[in-house]
């Protein structure tokens, strides 16, 4: 289709009720519920003040369906489970409950989310805030030109740098991709590093799910401009703009960049600006087809599972250490879980001398795309995360991503830490007997001492 005259077909929405609301959703094909129809007709009723195109209930389906594919976003109900995963999950409900959430209703990531929320609340803080872990794309892009040390490299990246700051210049306004070929990390840095002078913000890594559900995070508002991701006309410009972001590192830039050499390096793509007015604007070759509150975004029934629980063996898949002045840097990357491999990684850490009172942990689950089928596989490994953080006092901070390449879920743990004293011998076989028994009461009683 082609965009000549081209003008978005206005859909009566915000008169319809009942069965007229009904017949437009099958009419034009929908795939809403009626509880989010109801919500998203009077979003235009009481915010917008007009009716949608066809065009914009497209865009926002598309991001609807982008955002339930998230992690974060999949709600679970209580799977059936036994032994230490029932031990578990009613920990886990129980700290819920006291935290004001709903035990019966949580998310892939309120489970890592749980520990490290409740230790805050009892004033044990991580100790290395600036300790982050993020696609290496991303890591490459904010360490441009410097090197980052202690570095820890499992596919996603660990160092301690602080996190980017939010989107907050109005000179770096222009929104653009990155999807290079070849060794991503190394390309990011080499564009990072020669723009250096243009003072380009990273914003976000995003996984299989591309640019959509990530809109929200990029910077209050967003003004995407559709014609660059495909010439074929909106429809598949949208159809295509999800591979057109997948696996690709947003950032902010100024204008002047549009006009350098810089814009023909391979892979970089513009997407359009951002503004701080917390409004989401689409057009396609600077005809507007979707305009709304940002809010609008937010609109939408979360996917609801019931996985069934699925602990597959452990498989160390990477480890890593590293160090740099006073601080180690430990990470593992895992495909499956259980206590005792999480534990004797922390008394080899503790046997090279990490100090676990000045320490921080920094868990990364990463998914495949389809997010329900891994659940059930996913959830064992949080629930040996929770219980190890908790029962260890070890105050955790965590990100989800999405990845296209994986077939099954894996989890990667970085830790950081002071170094300490070299624990002796008979002390470093005691733990190292304790982890094997994932004997917690053992470890807390030789940790502290």
């Amino acid at each position: 289709m082609g965009t000549t005259g081209f003008l978005p077909k206005t859909l009566p929405l915000r008169m319809a009720e009942g069965a007229a609301l009904a017949a437009l959703a099958e009419t034009y094909a929908l795939p809403f519920s009626a509880d989010t129809l109801i919500a998203v007709r009077e979003h235009y009723r009481r915010i917008e003040w007009r009716d949608p195109t066809l065009l914009e209930l497209q865009f926002l389906k598309e991001a609807i369906l982008a955002a339930q594919q998230m992690p974060q976003a999949m709600r679970l109900l209580t799977p059936d489970a036994e032994g230490e995963d029932l031990r578990a999950l009613t920990d886990l409900q129980r700290k819920a409950t006291r935290l004001g959430m709903d035990p019966d209703s949580l998310t892939l990531s309120d489970i890592p989310q749980m520990s490290g929320a409740y230790l805050r609340a009892c004033g044990i803080l991580p100790w290395h805030r600036a300790l982050s872990a993020a696609p290496a794309t991303e890591q490459a892009a904010r360490c441009a030109g410097t090197v980052p040390l202690p570095v820890v490299d499992l596919g996603l990246t660990a160092a301690l740098t602080a996190a980017p700051a939010p989107y907050r210049d109005p000179q770096a306004a222009v929104l653009l991709a990155l999807r290079p070929d070849g060794n991503a990390a190394t390309e990011v840095a080499k564009f990072f590093t020669q723009a250096r002078s243009y003072g380009l913000r990273p914003l976000v890594a995003c996984g299989a799910e591309g640019l959509l559900p990530h809109l929200r995070e990029a910077a209050p508002g967003v003004l995407l401009e559709l014609s660059p991701i495909s010439t074929e006309g909106p429809e598949a410009a949208l159809a295509a703009l999800t591979d057109a972001t997948a696996d690709a590192l947003l950032f902010a830039a100024p204008d002047a960049l549009l006009s350098s050499p810089l814009m023909q390096y391979p892979g970089l793509l513009p997407l359009g600006r951002l503004a701080r007015e917390p409004r989401l604007q689409v057009f396609y070759g600077g005809k507007p087809l979707f305009s709304a509150a940002a809010t609008l975004l937010d609109i939408g029934d979360p996917l609801t599972v019931r996985p069934t629980l699925c602990r597959g063996a452990a498989t160390v898949t990477a480890e890593q250490a590293a160090e740099s002045g006073s601080t180690h840097l430990f990470g593992i990357e895992l495909a499956g879980s259980d206590q005792k491999t999480l534990c004797s990684w922390l008394a080899t850490a503790v046997a090279h001398g990490a100090d676990l009172r000045r320490a921080s942990l920094f868990a990364v689950l990463e998914m495949p795309a389809r997010v329900c089928e891994a659940a059930g596989a996913a959830i064992p490994m949080l629930l040996d995360l929770h219980r190890f953080t908790t029962e260890l006092a070890l105050p955790l901070q965590h990100r989800e991503l999405s990845s296209g390449r994986l077939t099954a879920p894996r989890l990667a743990l970085y830790l950081a830490a002071e170094k300490g004293a070299t624990p002796d011998s008979a002390a470093i076989k005691a733990l190292h007997a304790a982890a094997e028994a994932a004997d917690f009461a053992a470890m807390r009683a030789l940790l502290h001492k």
